[in-house]
């Protein structure tokens, strides 16, 4: 059981720069945490400010952050890491008319052992030695490397961490027009796991979600938490297809061994997440659109179903959604008390806090809108 005197990871969150929000504080922030809000408000931000803080050393994860909202799982992408990692900073227009960032600042306090980030992004000229030997025609006279001038960003990233731990930094330098080889680090790392809204539709990423479970023995788990929301199934499995690929599919009492795509998105929706909790025990679940591939006749049963499993493997649950309906599932369907919903009034502006109880009121005593 969950000892109910151990703080959350994240008691309060301060936002001081990040992307394009500025100043934004969430406090007394509790198990479940809803942020809502207008489109283009920043809620989707906040998800991916977490997800930084969390792995604050990372500069992997910090790119798969920047590509969050990437359509799709592409190989192929137009811009280089370096350059969607550096549109997390705070950009700002010099009066030279070449590009600045300010700085990313994240304040929080909690159980997590990281009391703060702080990160750089600053431009960098310099020489880079490339290596010639692949060329059609090297030059005789060459010993195959050349220096080249070439610009490029420097990077600062900042642990400071809560004593007795000592700060850890991480520098580095991304070339503009260059392939660049980015640092690994033995971050400080909070668990957590960031979803996509449509991130039941990537069958590899679930896969491999599968593959690791298997591995550290805990696919079992994972299907109790399946079985907890539809009592009809009792396993996963990997089977191939015809043509020689690997198929996820789940074992149903009605149905068989059935690929999972037969079971419509809401279930494989539901897969990813009981997949994420059990993966980020003790630690932080990020859900964009918290509501997506789920109907709304289908909301009162999988929003508690998520409050049960982010309790029983001690997770903290921070969810955005512009959905009314959500909203009012939440408001009426979760026995527990530990929910609030935080509306946010633009990048850089007031964020309001408002408990189950008083989410409850204001959307049915009031029928306020609090998108």
């Amino acid at each position: 059981m969950i000892d109910a005197l151990k703080p959350l990871p994240l008691t309060q969150l301060k936002i001081e720069s990040f992307r394009h929000l500025r100043g934004v504080k969430l406090e007394k922030l509790d198990r479940i945490n809803f942020i809502v809000g207008s489109g283009n408000s920043g809620k989707t931000s906040i998800l991916e400010a977490i997800a930084c803080y969390s792995h604050p050393l990372d500069i992997r994860e910090w790119v798969k952050t920047a590509r969050f909202r990437e359509a799709r799982e592409n190989r192929f992408y137009p811009l280089q890491a370096i350059d969607v990692l550096r549109w997390l900073f705070p950009h700002r227009s010099s009066p030279n008319n070449k590009d600045e960032h300010d700085r990313i600042c994240i304040y929080a306090e909690g159980r997590s052992p990281i009391a703060m980030l702080e990160a750089t992004c600053k431009p960098h000229f310099g020489t880079r030695v490339i290596d010639l030997s692949d060329e059609e025609e090297p030059d005789a006279s060459s010993d195959g490397r050349h220096l080249v001038e070439e610009e490029g960003w420097r990077f600062r990233l900042t642990a400071h961490m809560r004593a007795p731990q000592a700060d850890r930094e991480i520098e580095f330098i991304g070339w503009s027009d260059s392939p660049t080889t980015l640092p690994t680090s033995e971050s400080p790392v909070i668990p957590c796991q960031l979803l996509s809204p449509y991130a039941h539709r990537n069958e590899p990423a679930q896969l491999r979600g599968l593959t690791r479970a298997t591995i550290a023995d805990k696919r079992a788990a994972i299907v109790e938490l399946l079985s907890d929301l539809d009592p009809n199934i009792t396993g996963i499995e990997i089977i191939a297809s015809r043509t020689g690929g690997a198929l996820l599919a789940l074992s149903h009492k009605e149905t068989g061994i059935a690929p999972i795509h037969v079971f419509g998105d809401g279930v494989r929706r539901a897969l990813m997440i009981a997949m994420a909790i059990q993966q980020c025990s003790g630690g932080l679940l990020l859900l964009d659109e918290i509501e997506a591939a789920f109907h709304v006749t289908a909301m009162g049963r999988v929003f508690p179903w998520i409050e049960r499993a982010c309790t029983q493997y001690d997770v903290q649950l921070f969810g955005t959604t512009h959905s009314l309906e959500a909203i009012d599932a939440v408001a009426g369907c979760i026995e527990t008390q530990s929910v609030a919903a935080y509306h946010v009034d633009g990048p850089q502006g007031e964020v309001k806090r408002y408990s189950k109880d008083m989410l409850q009121r204001l959307v049915h005593e009031r029928g306020l809108d609090i998108r």
